[in-house]
């Protein structure tokens, strides 16, 4: 717990000069947007993926935002970092990562779903080919390559061996080392690490090609499905432009809902068509993979087991004090059509 602390306000002092920097950029995007023009959205984007905002740009949902990319995205925590200094107007994490951070007092609020598990689209945890990992307690002293410490991933292999009766001293005996999945399964493959979290396209890229070996999923952790991250603003955004949080959430529901109903080879050419114009040398083919993202309400809309189905684990971690905390004001659905 201490540890997110500092790390949070490590990056906060680390970030304030950037902050200021950027307050008259801010000002004359908040007087565009008042006028009716487009308020550009600094943001993060994920290598080798393209993001349900992305496409609901690309597809023209949007009326009076753009996105304005700063940089590649490396996880939750990350990301709320960035959003809390100012450095992004949104991000996306991991809702557990959010209700860490809300409950050590950063203004954050999610508005959408932003990606999910079930039982066809999942976090899967993989292994080297005939892996000698065969049950949960062959975790103990083996390398698990997540995207980045203290969020999902880390998140559902604890829960996956406290489930399977592991003690916390058993657990912390796993060797978590922060590697992109872009380089995970080759890491696996080589033996660098004994297991790869892999999702998205990765996942499925993994699953095709049959060089390593499907161990656990994260929804054998937690029962059935469920929204695992959302897109969040900051508190002061939403209330100083709650027409661009409006905007963009009805656009990224809208693109949700399309990239689920619409045939798959056409959603996959599109997003090959939005990486290919983006131009930031990435792996174009992997996308041939996708499968989808997961979210499951209609448009995004979150539920509140979104965000309870983290508490207990949470506080049994230590990263919150109270099992209990009120989960419901740190979430919003009023800017969702749905």
């Amino acid at each position: 717990m201490n540890k997110w602390a500092a790390l949070l306000s490590t990056a906060a002092l680390a970030l304030t000069l950037a902050a200021c920097g950027d307050k008259e950029k801010t000002a004359d995007n908040a007087s565009n947007a008042s006028s009716g023009e487009t308020y550009a959205l600094k943001y993060q984007g994920e290598t080798g993926i393209v993001t349900p905002a992305e496409v609901a740009e690309d597809l023209g949902y949007f009326k009076n935002v753009s996105l304005d990319y700063q940089g590649a995205y490396t996880g939750g925590p990350e990301s709320i970092q960035f959003v809390a200094t100012k450095q992004l107007d949104y991000g996306m994490a991991f809702n557990g990562a959010i209700i860490k951070s809300i409950d050590k007092g950063v203004k954050i609020k999610s508005v959408i779903s932003s990606y999910g598990s079930n039982k066809e689209i999942f976090l899967g945890f993989f292994g080297q080919k005939g892996s000698k990992i065969k049950e949960p307690k062959d975790l103990i002293g083996k390398k698990v390559a997540l995207n980045i410490r203290g969020a999902h991933y880390e998140m559902a292999v604890k829960q996956y061996l406290y489930n399977a009766g592991l003690t916390d001293k058993q657990i912390e005996q796993v060797q978590f080392v922060v590697l992109p999945q872009v380089n995970s399964e080759q890491a696996v493959i080589n033996g660098q690490v004994d297991v790869a979290a892999l999702n998205g396209i990765f996942r499925d890229k993994a699953l095709e090609s049959k060089k390593v070996d499907l161990l656990f999923k994260d929804v054998d952790a937690f029962d059935g499905q469920y929204n695992a991250g959302s897109y969040f603003f900051r508190d002061e955004f939403i209330k100083e432009n709650p027409e661009v949080v409006k905007d963009f959430t009805q656009g990224v529901s809208k693109a949700i809902d399309w990239m689920k109903e619409t045939d798959r080879d056409e959603v996959v050419a599109r997003l090959e068509d939005i990486m290919e114009k983006r131009d930031r040398d990435e792996p174009i083919e992997n996308l041939q993979y996708w499968q989808g993202t997961g979210i499951n309400t209609k448009g995004g809309v979150i539920q509140e087991s979104d965000f309870n189905q983290w508490r207990p684990l949470l506080k049994r971690l230590g990263d919150i004090q109270d099992e209990n905390v009120d989960t419901s004001t740190m979430y919003t659905n009023e800017f969702n059509p749905y």
